[in-house]
């Protein structure tokens, strides 16, 4: 049975996890209970941009991207793979 979930997935689900304490961290730090520390701000940063970049690896290979397709669907097959490798050769 093939993983549902791949190695980057998974990378990309831990940097949330952690981005979600740091964050949570930065919020009590704002408060008079716990003094925040302040590079929470510039790790949260870094975090949410890794975990992008993994995430668009993921999504890549996936072939799992958003897309608005009702115009090309209503075209016959063999028009939708030629629209497919012209968008394929600008991109």
């Amino acid at each position: 049975m093939p993983r549902k979930y791949g190695f980057e997935a998974c990378i990309a689900s831990v940097l949330f996890i952690i981005l979600f304490l740091v964050i949570v961290l930065q919020i009590m730090g704002r408060t008079s209970w716990v003094q925040g520390p302040i590079w929470t701000e510039e790790l949260a940063r870094w975090i949410w941009v890794w975990m992008a970049l993994i995430g668009i690896g993921t999504v890549e290979r996936d072939q799992a991207h958003l897309r608005m397709g009702f115009l090309i669907e209503l075209l016959p097959t063999r028009l939708q793979r030629v629209f497919a490798t012209i968008t394929d050769l600008v991109v």
